[in-house]
């Protein structure tokens, strides 16, 4: 098996250096467990209604709603006006 090239990293025209490959690891954070609690309550709850709920925009609660569907914590099925959110799984890491 081959192993991967690091990427470089060039800090000018005569120096590279290599650059570290970090992991990122998937973390609820405390937001996302407050949204998580408030879909455990009411799951047809919008993001507008989440976003007065928690004093955040719109787009921070979907910024937040986006993070948690992407690692597989919830995801929402129905149409736009009459579907809900389901919890897939905790995440309490």
């Amino acid at each position: 098996m081959k192993a991967k090239a690091q990427p470089k990293l060039f800090v000018d025209a005569n120096t590279i250096l290599p650059c570290p490959i970090t992991k990122t690891t998937t973390k609820t954070t405390m937001k996302q467990k407050e949204i998580i609690k408030i879909i455990a309550e009411n799951p047809h709850i919008s993001a507008k209604e989440m976003a007065e709920k928690f004093n955040l925009t719109v787009d921070g609660v979907r910024y937040h709603l986006n993070k948690m569907r992407k690692a597989g914590l919830i995801r929402y099925e129905g149409s736009t006006k009459l579907g809900q959110w389901v919890i897939m799984k905790l995440n309490g890491k």
